[in-house]
Protein backbone atom coordinates (compact mmCIF):
# COMPACT_ATOMS: atom_id res chain seq x y z
CA UNK A 1 0.00 0.00 0.00
CA UNK A 2 1.44 3.19 -1.30
CA UNK A 3 1.43 6.03 1.36
CA UNK A 4 -0.15 9.17 0.35
CA UNK A 5 2.57 12.18 0.15
CA UNK A 6 1.14 15.17 2.92
CA UNK A 7 2.40 17.96 4.18
CA UNK A 8 1.55 20.54 7.02
CA UNK A 9 1.53 24.22 6.86
CA UNK A 10 0.83 26.19 10.13
CA UNK A 11 -1.69 28.62 8.99
CA UNK A 12 -2.98 31.88 10.96
CA UNK A 13 -6.46 33.19 10.49
CA UNK A 14 -5.73 36.29 11.89
CA UNK A 15 -3.45 37.51 9.15
CA UNK A 16 -4.76 39.83 5.92
CA UNK A 17 -4.96 38.40 2.43
CA UNK A 18 -1.76 38.90 0.65
CA UNK A 19 -1.73 42.25 -1.67
CA UNK A 20 -1.72 40.27 -4.89
CA UNK A 21 -5.05 38.65 -3.74
CA UNK A 22 -6.63 41.54 -2.68
CA UNK A 23 -8.46 42.58 -6.41
CA UNK A 24 -9.38 38.48 -7.31
CA UNK A 25 -13.12 37.70 -7.09
CA UNK A 26 -14.26 36.74 -3.46
CA UNK A 27 -15.55 33.28 -3.03
CA UNK A 28 -19.21 32.66 -3.71
CA UNK A 29 -21.04 31.32 -0.31
CA UNK A 30 -23.58 28.89 -1.50
CA UNK A 31 -26.99 29.27 0.47
CA UNK A 32 -27.40 26.65 3.26
CA UNK A 33 -30.93 25.39 3.21
CA UNK A 34 -33.56 26.46 6.05
CA UNK A 35 -34.72 22.78 6.43
CA UNK A 36 -32.86 20.72 8.01
CA UNK A 37 -32.92 16.58 6.93
CA UNK A 38 -33.22 13.55 7.69
CA UNK A 39 -33.88 10.25 7.83
CA UNK A 40 -30.46 9.78 9.53
CA UNK A 41 -29.44 13.36 10.35
CA UNK A 42 -30.33 16.31 11.07
CA UNK A 43 -28.34 17.30 8.50
CA UNK A 44 -28.02 20.62 6.43
CA UNK A 45 -27.55 20.83 2.50
CA UNK A 46 -27.42 24.03 -0.04
CA UNK A 47 -30.20 25.39 -1.98
CA UNK A 48 -29.75 26.19 -5.53
CA UNK A 49 -31.67 27.12 -8.46
CA UNK A 50 -32.70 24.64 -11.70
CA UNK A 51 -33.56 25.45 -14.82
CA UNK A 52 -35.23 28.46 -17.26
CA UNK A 53 -37.91 28.93 -14.61
CA UNK A 54 -35.63 28.60 -11.47
CA UNK A 55 -36.81 25.81 -9.06
CA UNK A 56 -35.20 26.13 -6.10
CA UNK A 57 -33.90 22.53 -4.40
CA UNK A 58 -31.86 21.78 -1.55
CA UNK A 59 -29.07 19.39 -2.17
CA UNK A 60 -26.38 18.04 -0.24
CA UNK A 61 -22.42 19.04 -1.11
CA UNK A 62 -20.92 15.90 -3.20
CA UNK A 63 -17.22 15.66 -4.34
CA UNK A 64 -18.08 13.92 -7.78
CA UNK A 65 -18.48 15.39 -10.62
CA UNK A 66 -22.24 14.85 -11.73
CA UNK A 67 -24.76 16.23 -9.27
CA UNK A 68 -27.63 13.88 -8.43
CA UNK A 69 -31.21 15.62 -9.08
CA UNK A 70 -34.55 13.91 -7.72
CA UNK A 71 -37.41 14.08 -10.32
CA UNK A 72 -41.07 14.04 -9.76
CA UNK A 73 -41.16 10.51 -10.52
CA UNK A 74 -38.67 9.48 -8.01
CA UNK A 75 -41.68 10.32 -5.63
CA UNK A 76 -44.51 9.23 -6.90
CA UNK A 77 -44.88 5.94 -5.14
CA UNK A 78 -44.10 7.42 -1.48
CA UNK A 79 -47.58 9.06 -0.30
CA UNK A 80 -47.48 10.90 2.66
CA UNK A 81 -43.96 10.60 3.34
CA UNK A 82 -39.97 13.42 3.56
CA UNK A 83 -39.26 11.85 0.49
CA UNK A 84 -37.78 14.25 -2.08
CA UNK A 85 -38.51 17.18 0.38
CA UNK A 86 -35.50 18.56 -0.63
CA UNK A 87 -37.08 19.73 -3.65
CA UNK A 88 -37.59 17.48 -6.90
CA UNK A 89 -37.02 19.07 -11.06
CA UNK A 90 -39.65 19.01 -13.38
CA UNK A 91 -37.65 19.11 -16.39
CA UNK A 92 -41.12 19.99 -18.52
CA UNK A 93 -41.22 23.09 -17.00
CA UNK A 94 -37.80 24.19 -18.19
CA UNK A 95 -37.05 25.15 -22.16
CA UNK A 96 -33.15 25.13 -21.54
CA UNK A 97 -33.01 21.61 -20.48
CA UNK A 98 -31.37 19.38 -22.47
CA UNK A 99 -32.31 15.54 -21.69
CA UNK A 100 -31.64 13.60 -25.20
CA UNK A 101 -27.76 14.95 -26.66
CA UNK A 102 -26.34 11.92 -23.39
CA UNK A 103 -27.83 8.82 -23.91
CA UNK A 104 -26.12 6.93 -21.13
CA UNK A 105 -29.64 6.03 -19.40
CA UNK A 106 -29.77 2.56 -17.97
CA UNK A 107 -28.85 2.97 -14.54
CA UNK A 108 -30.16 -0.71 -13.26
CA UNK A 109 -27.75 -2.39 -15.25
CA UNK A 110 -24.66 0.33 -15.50
CA UNK A 111 -24.40 1.17 -12.03
CA UNK A 112 -26.54 -1.19 -9.39
CA UNK A 113 -25.30 -2.11 -6.63
CA UNK A 114 -22.66 0.57 -6.33
CA UNK A 115 -22.21 3.23 -3.62
CA UNK A 116 -23.80 6.46 -3.59
CA UNK A 117 -22.13 9.72 -5.34
CA UNK A 118 -18.32 8.40 -5.70
CA UNK A 119 -18.95 4.84 -3.51
CA UNK A 120 -16.68 5.26 -0.96
CA UNK A 121 -18.16 3.16 1.91
CA UNK A 122 -21.60 4.79 1.51
CA UNK A 123 -25.17 3.04 1.43
CA UNK A 124 -25.52 1.23 -1.73
CA UNK A 125 -27.81 1.87 -4.08
CA UNK A 126 -30.32 0.91 -7.39
CA UNK A 127 -32.64 2.72 -8.91
CA UNK A 128 -32.78 4.15 -12.77
CA UNK A 129 -32.89 7.88 -14.60
CA UNK A 130 -30.69 9.58 -17.37
CA UNK A 131 -28.21 12.28 -17.79
CA UNK A 132 -29.08 15.84 -18.73
CA UNK A 133 -27.33 19.03 -18.65
CA UNK A 134 -29.85 22.12 -17.70
CA UNK A 135 -29.08 25.92 -16.27
CA UNK A 136 -27.95 26.39 -12.70
CA UNK A 137 -28.09 29.31 -10.47
CA UNK A 138 -27.43 30.73 -6.87
CA UNK A 139 -28.34 33.25 -4.55
CA UNK A 140 -32.25 33.15 -6.06
CA UNK A 141 -30.84 33.07 -9.60
CA UNK A 142 -29.38 36.95 -9.86
CA UNK A 143 -25.44 36.52 -8.79
CA UNK A 144 -24.31 34.04 -11.04
CA UNK A 145 -25.06 30.75 -13.60
CA UNK A 146 -23.72 27.40 -14.58
CA UNK A 147 -25.42 26.79 -17.93
CA UNK A 148 -25.28 23.23 -19.06
CA UNK A 149 -24.65 21.61 -15.65
CA UNK A 150 -24.17 17.70 -15.96
CA UNK A 151 -26.91 15.94 -13.79
CA UNK A 152 -28.16 12.84 -13.18
CA UNK A 153 -32.05 13.22 -13.00
CA UNK A 154 -33.14 10.49 -11.06
CA UNK A 155 -36.44 8.66 -11.45
CA UNK A 156 -36.32 6.17 -9.43
CA UNK A 157 -33.57 5.24 -6.45
CA UNK A 158 -33.64 3.66 -3.27
CA UNK A 159 -30.85 3.49 -0.34
CA UNK A 160 -30.32 -0.11 0.63
CA UNK A 161 -29.68 -0.96 4.40
CA UNK A 162 -28.09 -4.03 5.76
CA UNK A 163 -30.98 -5.69 5.98
CA UNK A 164 -31.76 -5.23 2.09
CA UNK A 165 -34.43 -2.74 2.74
CA UNK A 166 -35.02 0.03 0.70
CA UNK A 167 -35.87 3.28 1.25
CA UNK A 168 -36.21 6.07 -1.56
CA UNK A 169 -33.89 9.38 -1.34
CA UNK A 170 -34.53 12.58 0.22
CA UNK A 171 -32.14 15.11 -0.97
CA UNK A 172 -30.10 15.21 -3.97
CA UNK A 173 -25.98 16.48 -4.21
CA UNK A 174 -24.49 18.59 -5.95
CA UNK A 175 -20.92 17.89 -7.28
CA UNK A 176 -18.26 20.14 -6.54
CA UNK A 177 -16.72 19.67 -9.61
CA UNK A 178 -13.27 18.42 -11.33
CA UNK A 179 -10.05 20.02 -13.58
CA UNK A 180 -12.25 20.00 -16.57
CA UNK A 181 -15.94 20.23 -18.01
CA UNK A 182 -16.99 16.11 -17.98
CA UNK A 183 -17.41 14.64 -21.64
CA UNK A 184 -19.07 11.36 -22.45
CA UNK A 185 -18.77 9.85 -25.96
CA UNK A 186 -22.05 8.68 -28.02
CA UNK A 187 -22.49 7.51 -31.70
CA UNK A 188 -21.50 11.19 -32.69
CA UNK A 189 -18.91 13.70 -31.46
CA UNK A 190 -18.38 13.80 -27.72
CA UNK A 191 -21.00 15.65 -25.28
CA UNK A 192 -19.16 18.18 -22.69
CA UNK A 193 -21.34 19.01 -19.61
CA UNK A 194 -20.24 21.84 -17.49
CA UNK A 195 -18.95 21.07 -13.69
CA UNK A 196 -19.66 23.81 -11.15
CA UNK A 197 -16.14 24.65 -10.11
CA UNK A 198 -14.68 25.10 -13.33
CA UNK A 199 -17.81 27.15 -15.56
CA UNK A 200 -17.65 29.43 -12.57
CA UNK A 201 -14.09 29.91 -12.93
CA UNK A 202 -14.05 30.56 -16.94
CA UNK A 203 -16.63 33.07 -16.57
CA UNK A 204 -14.34 35.23 -13.92
CA UNK A 205 -16.57 34.71 -11.15
CA UNK A 206 -14.69 33.23 -8.73
CA UNK A 207 -10.38 33.04 -8.71
CA UNK A 208 -9.75 29.67 -8.72
CA UNK A 209 -11.57 26.55 -9.37
CA UNK A 210 -11.93 25.34 -5.83
CA UNK A 211 -14.41 25.13 -3.01
CA UNK A 212 -14.18 24.60 0.83
CA UNK A 213 -16.27 22.72 2.68
CA UNK A 214 -17.44 22.39 6.73
CA UNK A 215 -20.60 20.36 7.17
CA UNK A 216 -21.50 22.15 10.70
CA UNK A 217 -24.01 20.67 12.61
CA UNK A 218 -27.73 21.01 12.06
CA UNK A 219 -28.59 20.15 15.92
CA UNK A 220 -26.20 22.41 17.57
CA UNK A 221 -26.95 25.53 15.30
CA UNK A 222 -23.52 25.86 13.40
CA UNK A 223 -24.65 26.33 9.51
CA UNK A 224 -23.32 24.83 6.43
CA UNK A 225 -20.66 26.74 4.62
CA UNK A 226 -19.70 25.86 1.31
CA UNK A 227 -18.19 28.54 -0.64
CA UNK A 228 -17.06 28.22 -3.90
CA UNK A 229 -13.76 29.63 -5.42
CA UNK A 230 -11.93 29.42 -1.94
CA UNK A 231 -12.44 28.95 1.93
CA UNK A 232 -13.85 30.33 4.79
CA UNK A 233 -10.70 30.73 7.42
CA UNK A 234 -12.95 31.14 10.41
CA UNK A 235 -14.20 27.21 10.12
CA UNK A 236 -10.02 26.12 10.20
CA UNK A 237 -7.96 25.13 13.22
CA UNK A 238 -4.24 24.77 12.49
CA UNK A 239 -2.43 22.92 11.85
CA UNK A 240 -3.52 22.59 7.91
CA UNK A 241 -2.89 19.18 5.99
CA UNK A 242 -2.54 19.53 2.24
CA UNK A 243 -2.36 16.91 -0.31
CA UNK A 244 -2.80 15.98 -3.99
CA UNK A 245 -5.70 14.25 -4.87
CA UNK A 246 -5.61 10.42 -5.06
CA UNK A 247 -7.49 9.55 -8.45
CA UNK A 248 -9.25 13.06 -8.26
CA UNK A 249 -10.73 11.71 -4.52
CA UNK A 250 -9.98 13.32 -1.10
CA UNK A 251 -7.89 10.06 0.36
CA UNK A 252 -5.96 10.42 3.60
CA UNK A 253 -3.84 7.82 5.21
CA UNK A 254 -6.09 6.55 9.13
CA UNK A 255 -3.54 5.31 11.62
CA UNK A 256 -5.44 5.46 14.94
CA UNK A 257 -8.83 6.16 17.00
CA UNK A 258 -9.63 6.80 20.30
CA UNK A 259 -11.16 8.80 23.14
CA UNK A 260 -10.27 11.80 25.13
CA UNK A 261 -11.82 14.62 26.83
CA UNK A 262 -11.40 18.62 26.13
CA UNK A 263 -11.37 19.58 29.66
CA UNK A 264 -13.17 18.51 33.16
CA UNK A 265 -14.01 15.21 34.74
CA UNK A 266 -13.70 12.29 32.16
CA UNK A 267 -17.43 10.50 31.89
CA UNK A 268 -15.59 7.42 31.33
CA UNK A 269 -13.48 5.60 33.66
CA UNK A 270 -10.07 6.79 31.62
CA UNK A 271 -9.83 10.45 30.34
CA UNK A 272 -8.00 8.56 27.41
CA UNK A 273 -7.97 5.99 24.79
CA UNK A 274 -6.28 4.39 21.35
CA UNK A 275 -7.70 1.62 19.64
CA UNK A 276 -5.96 -0.61 17.28
CA UNK A 277 -7.30 -0.49 13.99
CA UNK A 278 -7.04 -4.13 13.86
CA UNK A 279 -8.85 -4.20 17.10
CA UNK A 280 -9.99 -8.26 17.14
CA UNK A 281 -9.97 -8.45 13.31
CA UNK A 282 -6.29 -9.67 11.73
CA UNK A 283 -7.27 -8.81 8.39
CA UNK A 284 -7.93 -5.36 8.97
CA UNK A 285 -4.32 -3.53 7.95
CA UNK A 286 -2.94 -1.45 11.52
CA UNK A 287 -3.71 1.62 8.61
CA UNK A 288 -5.70 1.80 6.05
CA UNK A 289 -6.84 5.02 3.32
CA UNK A 290 -10.10 6.53 4.33
CA UNK A 291 -12.18 9.02 1.69
CA UNK A 292 -14.50 11.83 2.64
CA UNK A 293 -17.54 11.95 1.46
CA UNK A 294 -19.90 14.53 2.53
CA UNK A 295 -22.50 12.41 0.35
CA UNK A 296 -22.66 9.92 2.84
CA UNK A 297 -24.05 10.00 6.40
CA UNK A 298 -21.76 7.51 8.50
CA UNK A 299 -17.61 6.81 9.95
CA UNK A 300 -18.02 3.92 7.07
CA UNK A 301 -15.07 1.57 9.20
CA UNK A 302 -14.11 -1.82 9.90
CA UNK A 303 -16.60 -3.46 12.09
CA UNK A 304 -13.86 -4.71 13.99
CA UNK A 305 -13.33 -0.65 14.85
CA UNK A 306 -17.05 0.06 15.59
CA UNK A 307 -17.09 -2.71 17.53
CA UNK A 308 -14.27 -1.59 19.67
CA UNK A 309 -16.09 1.84 20.23
CA UNK A 310 -18.88 0.63 20.95
CA UNK A 311 -17.33 -1.42 23.97
CA UNK A 312 -17.17 1.95 25.81
CA UNK A 313 -20.20 3.31 24.89
CA UNK A 314 -23.48 2.59 26.08
CA UNK A 315 -25.10 1.65 22.52
CA UNK A 316 -26.64 -1.48 21.09
CA UNK A 317 -25.92 -2.94 17.95
CA UNK A 318 -28.91 -3.05 15.63
CA UNK A 319 -28.26 -5.85 12.89
CA UNK A 320 -31.03 -4.01 10.80
CA UNK A 321 -29.27 -1.03 10.45
CA UNK A 322 -25.97 -2.02 10.64
CA UNK A 323 -25.97 0.73 13.18
CA UNK A 324 -25.33 0.91 17.00
CA UNK A 325 -28.48 3.19 19.02
CA UNK A 326 -27.83 5.03 22.40
CA UNK A 327 -29.19 3.39 24.95
CA UNK A 328 -30.75 6.91 26.03
CA UNK A 329 -31.91 5.44 29.81
CA UNK A 330 -28.40 4.50 30.43
CA UNK A 331 -26.88 7.28 33.03
CA UNK A 332 -23.84 7.28 30.82
CA UNK A 333 -25.60 8.53 27.69
CA UNK A 334 -26.55 11.87 28.88
CA UNK A 335 -22.92 12.08 30.74
CA UNK A 336 -20.78 11.41 27.77
CA UNK A 337 -23.24 13.08 25.04
CA UNK A 338 -23.22 16.68 27.13
CA UNK A 339 -19.62 16.31 27.96
CA UNK A 340 -16.29 17.97 26.06
CA UNK A 341 -15.59 14.30 25.21
CA UNK A 342 -14.68 13.25 21.61
CA UNK A 343 -13.85 10.60 19.50
CA UNK A 344 -10.16 11.31 17.74
CA UNK A 345 -8.90 10.38 14.39
CA UNK A 346 -5.13 10.61 13.67
CA UNK A 347 -4.10 10.60 10.47
CA UNK A 348 -0.37 10.75 8.26
CA UNK A 349 1.09 13.87 7.36
CA UNK A 350 4.56 14.87 6.94
CA UNK A 351 6.38 18.24 7.44
CA UNK A 352 9.02 20.01 9.39
CA UNK A 353 7.52 19.28 12.75
CA UNK A 354 4.05 17.79 12.64
CA UNK A 355 4.18 14.14 11.09
CA UNK A 356 0.27 13.47 11.65
CA UNK A 357 -3.07 15.37 12.22
CA UNK A 358 -5.58 15.02 14.49
CA UNK A 359 -9.33 15.42 14.33
CA UNK A 360 -11.14 15.58 16.95
CA UNK A 361 -15.28 14.93 16.76
CA UNK A 362 -17.05 15.84 19.88
CA UNK A 363 -19.36 12.76 21.33
CA UNK A 364 -22.18 15.32 20.98
CA UNK A 365 -21.99 15.65 17.38
CA UNK A 366 -22.56 11.86 17.09
CA UNK A 367 -25.65 11.99 18.73
CA UNK A 368 -27.54 11.77 15.57
CA UNK A 369 -31.29 10.82 14.70
CA UNK A 370 -32.86 7.84 13.20
CA UNK A 371 -36.40 8.85 12.16
CA UNK A 372 -39.76 8.48 9.95
CA UNK A 373 -39.73 6.20 7.55
CA UNK A 374 -36.49 4.52 8.88
CA UNK A 375 -38.05 3.75 12.12
CA UNK A 376 -41.35 4.53 13.70
CA UNK A 377 -40.11 6.01 16.78
CA UNK A 378 -37.39 9.10 16.49
CA UNK A 379 -34.36 7.22 17.62
CA UNK A 380 -30.68 8.54 18.60
CA UNK A 381 -27.99 6.26 17.44
CA UNK A 382 -24.14 6.50 17.24
CA UNK A 383 -23.10 6.89 13.55
CA UNK A 384 -20.47 4.03 13.29
CA UNK A 385 -21.72 1.40 9.99
CA UNK A 386 -19.03 -0.84 8.29
CA UNK A 387 -19.08 -0.67 4.83
CA UNK A 388 -21.69 -2.74 2.55
CA UNK A 389 -19.01 -3.22 0.17
CA UNK A 390 -16.50 -4.18 3.12
CA UNK A 391 -13.70 -2.76 0.55
CA UNK A 392 -13.49 0.19 1.03
CA UNK A 393 -13.82 3.21 3.77
CA UNK A 394 -15.36 6.37 4.36
CA UNK A 395 -15.81 9.55 6.85
CA UNK A 396 -19.25 10.90 5.63
CA UNK A 397 -21.23 14.34 7.00
CA UNK A 398 -20.88 12.51 10.62
CA UNK A 399 -17.14 13.36 10.64
CA UNK A 400 -17.24 16.60 8.54
CA UNK A 401 -19.48 17.96 11.39
CA UNK A 402 -15.69 18.82 12.96
CA UNK A 403 -13.49 18.82 10.10
CA UNK A 404 -12.95 21.29 6.83
CA UNK A 405 -11.94 20.08 3.85
CA UNK A 406 -11.52 22.11 0.26
CA UNK A 407 -10.14 21.19 -3.31
CA UNK A 408 -8.59 23.41 -5.48
CA UNK A 409 -8.36 22.00 -8.98
CA UNK A 410 -6.24 24.38 -10.70
CA UNK A 411 -3.24 23.43 -8.72
CA UNK A 412 -1.09 20.48 -10.52
CA UNK A 413 -1.61 18.15 -9.43
CA UNK A 414 -5.27 18.97 -7.92
CA UNK A 415 -4.95 19.43 -4.11
CA UNK A 416 -6.70 18.86 -1.04
CA UNK A 417 -6.78 20.80 2.46
CA UNK A 418 -8.06 19.14 5.41
CA UNK A 419 -8.39 20.38 8.86
CA UNK A 420 -9.92 20.27 12.39
CA UNK A 421 -13.18 22.98 12.44
CA UNK A 422 -14.44 25.23 15.17
CA UNK A 423 -16.36 23.25 17.57
CA UNK A 424 -19.79 23.87 18.10
CA UNK A 425 -19.95 26.28 20.81
CA UNK A 426 -17.47 28.21 19.46
CA UNK A 427 -18.57 31.81 17.61
CA UNK A 428 -16.64 32.86 14.40
CA UNK A 429 -16.67 35.74 12.27
CA UNK A 430 -16.82 34.26 7.89
CA UNK A 431 -13.44 35.13 6.42
CA UNK A 432 -13.49 34.44 3.07
CA UNK A 433 -10.32 33.87 1.18
CA UNK A 434 -8.94 32.05 -2.28
CA UNK A 435 -6.29 29.67 -2.03
CA UNK A 436 -3.85 31.77 -3.97
CA UNK A 437 -2.02 28.34 -5.28
CA UNK A 438 1.56 29.10 -3.01
CA UNK A 439 0.46 29.23 0.24
CA UNK A 440 3.34 29.58 2.86
CA UNK A 441 3.88 29.34 7.13
CA UNK A 442 2.06 33.05 7.00
CA UNK A 443 -0.71 32.49 4.55
CA UNK A 444 -4.12 31.71 5.24
CA UNK A 445 -6.75 28.82 4.60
Amino acid sequence: MVHHWVCIISVLASLPLSPKNQNVPSPILLTPSSTHYGPDGPWQAVTVWLGSQPTAIDLYPDGGTTSTILSPQACNAISPGPWGSGGVFDTSLSTTIDDQSIQWVDFDSKISNRTLAWGRGALKYRGDGKLVMDRLAGDHGLEWTVQNLGSNLINNISMIYPDGSKYPLQVGGLALGSPKDRSWTTDGPSIYASVLTGSLKAQDKISSSSYGLHIGSASLGTKLSLRIGGNDRSRTIEPVSVQPLNDLSPDVDLLDIGIGVDHGASPFSFTSRNYTLTSEDSSVPSWFPVTMNPSAPYLALPNSTCAAIAKDLPVTYQKKYGLYFWNVDDVQYQRIVTSPSYLSFTFRASGPSIKSLLIKVQFSLLNLTLEAPLIGTPTFYFPCQPPQDSSTYSLGRAFLQAAFIGVDWDEKPPTWYFAQAPGPNTASNPSPADFGGDLSASSTV
